[in-house]
């Protein structure tokens, strides 16, 4: 443990990653550009559980594939009074994937667009999330609260592609 700990704070001061957050409509959307392949970004990606767990207050994820392609994940995340669930069908798409809510007693709208362009040989990663509560919490503190979920996702993922070019 304290040396995985002690890797990725090395990772951490290899190279300060830029996060651009910005809102688009009722999206909260983070960007940033990672000295990482588009396939190498994907290979993270691509791992439906593995993708949802970088979330902040993700507790838990089980995929199930679907004969469609698609994978449905029914995910438990912490809330701010208790924790809260959905149902979602997560989908690959041309550069990335989506996942979209299809049932929860908690969310009014839950959606995750997962995007890696290439910049060069490097890689723009963004997400995009529209997240509405059945409950009386304000929109905005929703989104800043998402926000900053998602930037550290992005810290993460470039971490564990930093860490797999030093592992042996």
């Amino acid at each position: 443990m304290a040396t995985w700990l002690i890797a990725m704070l090395w990772v951490a001061s290899a190279h300060a990653l830029q996060v651009e957050r910005l809102r688009k409509g009722d999206y909260v959307v983070v960007s940033a550009e990672m000295p990482h392949s588009v396939d190498a970004v994907n290979s993270i990606l691509r791992e439906d559980v593995r993708t949802m767990k970088l979330g902040q207050a993700v507790r838990h994820v089980k995929a199930t594939p679907l004969p469609n392609g698609c994978t449905q994940l029914e995910v438990l995340n912490e809330g701010f009074a208790k924790d809260l669930s959905y149902v979602a069908e997560r989908c690959p798409t041309e550069n990335g994937w989506h996942s979209k809510m299809v049932s929860s007693e908690d969310f009014k709208h839950h959606e995750i667009i997962w995007q890696a362009d290439k910049r060069g040989v490097h890689s723009e990663v963004t997400i995009q999330v529209k997240v509405a509560l059945k409950y009386p919490v304000p929109q905005f503190l929703i989104q800043r609260i998402v926000g900053g979920a998602l930037e550290e996702t992005l810290e993460k993922i470039d971490a564990a592609l930093e860490a797999e070019k030093r592992s042996p």
